[in-house]
């Protein structure tokens, strides 16, 4: 493959093996689409946290700041820092310690060893399912992982800031709004 090729040519030329497969007979009751969407699903790495994304009740931009917040992408302090920005790395909430997600989201006021590996393993368990239990940790976790987020970045760039438990109640609000009538009796019976 030529070094000086862009990006976008040196990915059409990997898939060549895959275009190779399929110049083979179609296999009975197969259609061609179907054989290369087979074969490029492949590739792709499934990921052990997609229960959290599909079937979720919650609102379409807390779903993607949880799918950022999943991945570590979030702009976080720590991640700014490592860019070379200059600011205050420390947390806009307890002003002691790096900000990280796992200090933002995991870590904060917990007693004992927990790290993210585990949280997420505890998080895709639990919302695993059908269930109205599993629908329930999906959108309140999802909403909840917003609102602090979006706590955090009012604190940061609007010097405004709310307590615990108008945040909390936002939370709550917006699930039970969003929930399906089964799931919000459910939710109904938590007081806030």
């Amino acid at each position: 493959m030529p070094k000086q090729a862009s990006w976008m040519l040196r990915k059409i030329l990997a898939t060549q093996p895959t275009w190779n497969e399929l110049q083979q007979p179609l296999k009975a009751g197969k259609s061609i689409v179907r054989q290369i969407y087979l074969q490029l699903l492949e590739y792709n790495v499934r990921v052990p946290w997609k229960c959290m994304m599909f079937r979720n009740a919650a609102r379409p931009k807390a779903i993607f700041t949880l799918w950022l917040h999943i991945q570590d992408r979030l702009l976080t302090k720590e991640r700014l820092v490592a860019w070379d920005m200059d600011i205050e790395p420390k947390c806009i909430f307890c002003d002691a310690l790096l900000e990280t997600r796992d200090h933002l989201f995991v870590l904060k006021d917990h007693p004992g060893p927990v790290n993210w590996n585990t949280h997420l393993q505890w998080l895709i368990k639990s919302s695993k399912g059908n269930s109205q239990a599993a629908q329930v940790v999906k959108m309140v976790y999802t909403e909840g992982v917003h609102a602090i987020w979006i706590e955090r970045n009012q604190r940061q760039f609007e010097q405004m800031s709310r307590s615990v438990e108008v945040v909390a109640k936002e939370v709550a609000v917006t699930c039970n709004i969003r929930a399906l009538p089964g799931i919000q009796q459910l939710l109904r019976q938590y007081i806030f």
